[in-house]
């Protein structure tokens, strides 16, 4: 195996915690808004922008551009930030094994097993008790996360700022690198694989210098674009479900890229 490390976000690529996101946001709209019926087809068009411009889009899509300015409009959305951050962390706590995607508990065990470490690397507070919930910590190495404060705060942008930042930044899985060569002292970025479900977490592991293979459709006009235009960064390596992550799958996706490149 060409590499020796997996940087895994977790949300979209460990844990299916997309339908934590969508039920939370259709539920706290509703509330909100009892005209807005809100669609998994919709919120699939959303992924990877922040809480506060979810919700912005959703009452976009729905009619209320007209009112994103008005005050009351304004508070509603910082409201339903905040109750949509609480009833995420909620739904975390209560998560089962049920929220791992199909086979992934055994590509992490089987991964383990061979000698590669595993660093999740998250922006969400979350993420470790999923981990926790789900019994695959144990084959965890380390976690990169936010509620652990200013631990993680290991790159210069981090430092100043004292806190991790966000997507498409590279701090994150910068972190998860400088985490992994701890235990590996000898590791090199090219012998690292990060792994990404979202276009800006793409981004923030090309731009920390690390391959990157995306779960997700390559093919949507949206997700191409944000790669091409937005980012300017392609992935080194695509499956279209983190069903189908597997170390023999990794394999066979690297014997085909060295393949095109002779």
């Amino acid at each position: 195996m060409k590499y020796r490390a997996f940087l895994l976000d977790n949300d979209g690529v460990i844990c299916n915690s997309n339908k934590f996101h969508f039920e939370g946001y259709r539920d706290i709209i509703k509330k909100y808004y009892n005209d807005i019926e809100y669609t998994e087809e919709e919120h699939n068009t959303l992924l990877g922008i922040s809480t506060y411009d979810t919700f912005v889009a959703i009452l976009k899509n729905h009619g209320y551009e007209n009112e994103l300015q008005k005050n009351e409009t304004i508070k509603n959305i910082t409201q339903m930030e905040e109750v949509k951050k609480q009833d995420f962390q909620t739904r975390c706590e209560n998560s089962t094994p049920e929220v791992l995607f199909d086979g992934m508990e055994e590509f992490l065990k089987t991964a383990h097993e061979s000698g590669i470490k595993l660093v999740v690397c998250s922006s969400s507070s979350s993420v470790r008790v999923m981990l926790e919930n789900t019994k695959i910590i144990k084959y965890i190495d380390y976690v990169v996360d936010t509620a652990k404060g200013s631990i993680d705060c290991i790159t210069p942008n981090a430092i100043k700022n004292n806190k991790i930042p966000g997507k498409p930044a590279p701090d994150l899985f910068e972190i998860g690198f400088l985490r992994a060569k701890e235990i590996l002292k000898d590791l090199k970025k090219e012998e690292v694989l990060g792994f990404e479900d979202a276009t800006n977490g793409v981004a923030s592991i090309k731009g920390a210098g690390i391959d990157a293979l995306y779960i997700g459709d390559i093919k949507n006009p949206s997700n191409e674009k944000a790669f091409i235009e937005k980012y300017k960064v392609y992935p080194d390596y695509v499956l279209e479900h983190s069903s189908q992550v597997t170390l023999n799958k990794i394999k066979e996706l690297i014997e085909i890229k060295e393949e095109l490149s002779l």
